[in-house]
């Protein structure tokens, strides 16, 4: 019979049958999966253990009768010396040992069921008590690591340690990011990490008997014979994990139930999903937060060089054309930039349709951006990058028939991180990138002239007649007078 079924017929909480066994006094058969068979003669001792600890009888005591080393009928002549007859319970069991002492039964073939049904019919007057419970019943428990800060935190670690795992993969293998914060991936999160859990989980605790977050707080997660659990009980274990402690995750259910389980840790009550298992703690020491400490630092770390990593151009040093837009594509994806446009291999754009039919935002705005120049070696590598927007209208031109001038920043910025950026000498773990980046942004429609990895990045702005209009980052004409814009952005090679 299984756990819950012995749990109902001998009316007994199965934290005081897991701690009969660790006595050694119980011996069920383990099955494959690694659950326990209960027999008949499992349920028999302990309605035996139940009998003899509600008339107050000792584990020591119980345990030698259960070994044979000691007389039943000698050790109820001891016990009905020793409770006192000054309260109706303790009174009724002394009457109960004097009944088994006068019938002069033997361990071996005590019916307890038949004193039990005799020892509850006396006290159900007494409000609170389970069938046949004591207090020696009761502290019939395996210690219990409540811990429900330590464990919280542990937890919280374990998710941040997959967290980081699905970030790191996806901006790798798709580059893609998914702290984004927008709602497709906030659904996406909402199942991938539960699942990360359900595999990764059971995982460690068969082959470590803890996870990161537990080992670092001196957590460990063993069976009722201080052993590890098996993949298919840990695979179970976190299962109801998921469910009764964090609800999947989803957001406010989640908290709500972390709650409810704190709570029931602080009460001392047993976790729906420590059945079969208990937490372990191994020591308190203070080094132990430190490490957590650092471990959340080592983390963090670890996103700020992926993000670091992946936006490192794919191809590095002398660059053909096809090196640079293939660079320059990955740059967009990597800052998730999409475009009415796309560069091909051979650096002249292409419309970019978006197959899902939504409209898809334009970075560089006002139609098509303008086409790069570029110069090359006799071995067909890039010595010069550019491109220029040159507009003219003479006098007496309706403004509405004006073209509205773009700054064409981002363009700039990407180019620059495809070419300068695929440079030998340009460092990606200084701050060469974000300066360059804030360079070029604060320089918008205005000249700037500056070398980086021996690359020279020149823009060169001439305009009469356009304004800016607040910052929406273009140039409009605000009359019929006549206007012009010239602009040209190059990226040369200084040997």
């Amino acid at each position: 019979m299984t756990i819950k079924e012995i749990e109902e017929l001998s009316g007994m909480p199965r934290a005081n049958i897991r701690y009969y066994e660790e006595q050694g006094l119980l011996s069920p058969i383990r099955s494959e999966n690694g659950y326990r068979d209960y027999s008949a003669d499992d349920l028999q001792i302990l309605q035996r253990i139940k009998l003899l600890r509600s008339i107050h009888m000792s584990m020591e005591e119980i345990k030698a009768l259960h070994t044979g080393e000691r007389e039943l009928l000698v050790v109820l002549e001891q016990q009905m010396r020793k409770l006192p007859a000054n309260r109706a319970e303790l009174d009724k069991a002394q009457s109960v040992c004097e009944t088994m002492y006068k019938d002069g039964i033997k361990y071996e073939s005590l019916d307890a069921e038949k004193y039990l049904r005799n020892l509850n019919e006396s006290t159900q007057h007494i409000v609170g008590k389970r069938y046949g419970e004591t207090k020696e019943s009761r502290e019939d428990r395996l210690p219990r690591v409540q811990a429900p800060w330590r464990r919280f935190f542990a937890r919280e670690l374990d998710l941040a340690v997959y967290s980081t795992l699905w970030y790191c993969f996806m901006l790798f293998a798709f580059q893609m990011r998914t702290d984004s914060g927008g709602f497709g991936w906030g659904v996406v999160n909402l199942f991938v990490i539960p699942i990360l859990v359900l595999v990764l989980e059971p995982l460690q605790l068969s082959l470590f008997g803890t996870t990161l977050g537990k080992w670092i707080l001196g957590l460990r997660v063993v069976d009722n014979y201080d052993g590890k659990l098996s993949f298919s009980y840990a695979y179970d274990r976190t299962k109801d994990v998921l469910f009764y402690g964090m609800m999947f995750n989803i957001p406010f259910v989640r908290w709500f139930r972390l709650w409810k389980s704190f709570s029931k840790c602080l009460d001392g009550e047993e976790l729906e999903w420590e059945y079969g298992s208990r937490i372990v703690l191994k020591d308190k020491k203070k080094y132990r937060v430190i490490g957590y400490i650092a471990v959340y630092a080592l983390l963090t770390g670890l996103v700020v060089l992926a993000d670091v990593l992946v936006e490192i151009p794919v191809h590095r040093g002398e660059l053909t054309v096809v090196e640079f837009c293939k660079n320059y594509r990955r740059m967009e994806k990597v800052l998730e930039i999409t475009s009415e446009y796309t560069l091909d291999d051979s650096g002249v754009w292409q419309d970019n349709p978006n197959e899902a039919g939504v409209a898809v935002f334009d970075p560089f705005s006002m139609g098509c951006p303008p086409e790069f120049i570029f110069e090359t070696d006799e071995d067909g590598n890039i010595q010069k990058i550019s491109f220029v927007v040159e507009v003219k209208y003479p006098e007496g031109t309706p403004k509405e028939h004006k073209q509205t001038i773009p700054s064409h920043k981002l363009q700039m910025m990407i180019a620059a991180l495809a070419y300068v950026g695929a440079q030998e000498e340009f460092s990606h773990f200084s701050s060469a990138r974000v300066d360059m980046m804030e360079q070029m942004a604060a320089s918008e429609f205005k000249n700037f002239d500056f070398t980086e990895a021996g690359v020279r990045v020149t823009c060169d702005v001439e305009s009469t007649g356009y304004e800016p209009v607040g910052n929406s980052g273009t140039l409009w004409s605000t009359d019929d007078a006549a206007c012009s814009f010239y602009m040209e952005f190059g990226m040369s090679k200084q040997n």
